[in-house]
């Protein structure tokens, strides 16, 4: 498989002609499925891993020069995942979700992804030009961005801002959490929010430490699995008239971590 990246294009997924040549329909449908599971996290310094502590500062990406954790969470949840996904980092420090809609594009042939903003629209932590955005702002630009990969035909996850270590900064965003709960639920997406942990998390009250990240990659990994599943099923050519035993859903729900592996379909 070959991922070609382009700034004037869409980015593309190839699978080689002579494997495809030898399949099925059918076959074709699945192997471009499993054999091409990517899976996009996209983001800001929270998805990025920014981390300049001790424990911190591995090789910047994305054009960024800000140190990154030892293990930012898209990189556990590639752990997690398994060689038969590749997870894309596309974190990029103090970036709020409208500064996204200029910085990315929709990759073509995705599966899944996950779409996490909103630290940066309420606090404007990177000092962008026109400061700090409103919740309704904040839920148009992510709308825009979900329904951008959604016309790609990539399954999406809207991911509430992470909780601070302030409890008084963190209820400044829960208007913006409630509005990336309901464009998930106008748009048909999955929704996931990282609970309250009874533990410390942050490296500097904001961004997460490892621990906080693998927290994250594990309340992640299994809708990440069940959309690729999804996915897949509706991909097949040669299983569209298939009856299935349990009515399909359009989106997978986060799970309490015990129940995580029950999530349908199988």
């Amino acid at each position: 498989m070959l991922i070609f990246q382009s700034c004037r294009g869409p980015n593309v997924l190839l699978m080689p002609a002579i494997a495809t040549a030898l399949l099925t329909p059918s076959a074709i449908g699945r192997a471009q499925t499993e054999l091409t599971s990517v899976v996009v996290a996209e983001g800001d310094s929270l998805t990025y891993g920014f981390d300049e502590s001790a424990s911190g500062r591995r090789p910047p990406v994305n054009g960024s020069s800000l140190g990154r954790s030892v293990s930012p969470y898209p990189d556990q949840l590639q752990k997690l995942l398994g060689p038969s996904v590749r997870v894309v980092q596309r974190g990029y420090p103090g970036d709020r979700s409208v500064d996204a809609l200029a910085r990315w594009r929709p990759m073509v042939g995705a599966a899944v992804a996950i779409i996490m903003f909103g630290t940066n629209d309420a606090f404007n932590y990177g000092n962008r030009a026109g400061g700090t955005r409103s919740p309704a702002r904040f839920a148009d630009s992510l709308r825009r961005i979900v329904v951008s990969w959604q016309e790609r035909g990539t399954k999406v996850i809207v991911v509430a801002p992470p909780v601070l270590e302030s409890k008084l900064y963190d209820a400044k965003l829960e208007p913006y959490r409630d509005k990336a709960r309901v464009v998930a639920s106008e748009t048909g997406s999955s929704f996931v929010r990282l609970k309250r942990p009874g533990q410390s998390i942050w490296v500097d009250t904001v961004h997460l430490s490892p621990a906080g990240n693998g927290i994250m990659a594990a309340e992640l990994a299994p809708v990440v699995r069940c959309l690729i599943r999804l996915r897949q099923r509706h991909a097949a050519p040669g299983d569209r008239g298939r009856r299935l035993t349990k009515a399909a859903p359009t989106s997978c729900k986060q799970q309490p971590l015990e129940q995580a592996d029950r999530l349908w379909p199988d």
